[in-house]
């Protein structure tokens, strides 16, 4: 017999594919009652995560979000997708496309892997609507960037210390990525975001960090260059200061040097260091001295000698006793910890020979030799053996 409506029976015109079928006919969706009907609006498109953006860290899932929409069983939309992964690329469709859900296999196929591009279309599905149009965004997982290296130029304060004199320029760069943007930061300073090269002139010890930043990259990891450490100007002076009897008395313009008294065999002094008024001076002070010393006849330069380590305030003692008369340059120069060497003090003395030397002593033929003469014995051996000789002492000034 004949079935109520909304059945229908075998042969029914209702809108189902056929009287053997419970699929609707194609323009129709179910309602949740089970009827045929036709298709309501579209459902609005799908929105694709990330949303903004074409470059992701390697490892980011797509995932999707449900726009705003009204539809009777709203928990009945799904999201449909194709990816640029699959074998053959083709339009998302409500009815033949993958159905997102959050498992691992599907996670997988959404995931931007690092230096590679992933397209995601997507429609939003239900039983009694027509699909969305289409979404579609494309992503690229960032490469890595590698972590920016420091390179520092300047003068060594010493040679023994790692510190620079009064300042040291710093140079941050990306070899491998050389147009990277660098962002730094000097000690408890805020980031400086600049590619141009800094110069350091704090005096003591200032951290450095870099990072560097690209389109198409992971930003890189922060990286401490160095603690850079830089001594200031210097502030000591280094008096010399004359010990026992007085040693050098009137001064020669024509050497350009003091003159040391004489019967003097050795010279002894102490180098005194001196900060301004109101300073102290810094607990450890290094002390040089060098002397030069040369005939002052010879007016050619000399090469100077070596530097001498000593301390400040330790009695120091040079040997004077030339045989000729001689110039000495002593010299010397301090650093505070902290600071850079002072400048280089000097004086000139003028050590007169403290006796004359032995004179020189020839003898002469009053007859010289003549060529053919020989030494053989005879007449004249005898009458040279007989010979007076002139004796000549010839001084040494």
């Amino acid at each position: 017999g004949r079935l109520r409506e909304p059945y229908g029976v075998l042969g029914s015109t209702l809108p189902r594919r056929d009287a053997l079928s419970c699929v609707c006919s194609p323009g129709y969706g179910r309602s949740l009652r089970g009827k045929c009907e036709l298709l309501r609006e579209a459902m609005p498109r799908p929105i694709i995560l990330p949303a903004t953006g074409l470059y992701h860290k390697g490892g980011t899932v797509v995932t999707f979000e449900m726009p705003e929409f009204t539809a009777e069983g709203e928990w009945l939309a799904k999201v449909h997708y194709t990816t640029s992964n699959d074998d053959q690329e083709t339009e998302p469709s409500c009815s033949t496309s993958r159905a997102f859900e959050d498992i691992p296999q599907i996670r997988e196929e959404l995931t931007i892997y690092a230096k590679h591009t992933l397209t995601v279309c997507a429609v939003l599905c239900h039983p009694a609507h027509h699909g969305s149009v289409k979404n579609c965004k494309t992503f690229t997982g960032n490469d890595y960037l590698q972590e920016p290296k420091c390179v520092a130029t300047g003068t060594w304060s010493t040679s023994e210390e790692a510190a620079y004199a009064l300042n040291v320029t710093i140079s941050i760069v990306t070899p491998l990525e050389p147009d990277a943007t660098i962002y730094y930061k000097i000690g408890d300073q805020a980031e400086v975001q600049s590619n141009e090269d800094f110069v350091i002139s704090q005096q003591g010890e200032t951290v450095v960090k870099a990072r560097a930043t690209k389109v198409g990259f992971e930003d890189s990891a922060t990286t401490t260059c160095e603690t850079y450490k830089v001594d200031g100007p210097a502030r000591i002076s280094v008096g010399l200061i004359w010990q026992g009897a007085q040693q050098v008395g009137g001064y020669s313009t024509a050497e350009r040097a003091f003159l040391v008294r004489r019967g003097i065999s050795a010279l002894s002094f102490k180098l005194e260091g001196i900060v301004p008024a109101g300073l102290q001076l810094a607990p450890s002070v290094k002390l040089q001295y060098r002397e030069t010393r040369w005939p002052a006849s010879q007016r050619e330069v000399v090469t100077p000698g070596p530097w001498i380590t000593s301390q400040l305030d330790t009695a120091i003692s040079l040997d004077i006793s030339p045989t000729v008369t001689t110039i000495l340059h002593l010299e010397w120069q301090a650093k505070e910890a902290g600071y850079v060497w002072s400048g280089i003090f000097g004086i000139r003395l003028l050590l007169v020979a403290s006796r004359t030397p032995p004179p020189t002593i020839t003898a002469d033929l009053l007859e010289p030799w003549k060529v053919g003469e020989t030494w053989a014995a005879g007449p004249k051996r005898t009458s040279a053996l007989e010979q007076v000789h002139r004796i000549k002492l010839a001084p040494t000034t």
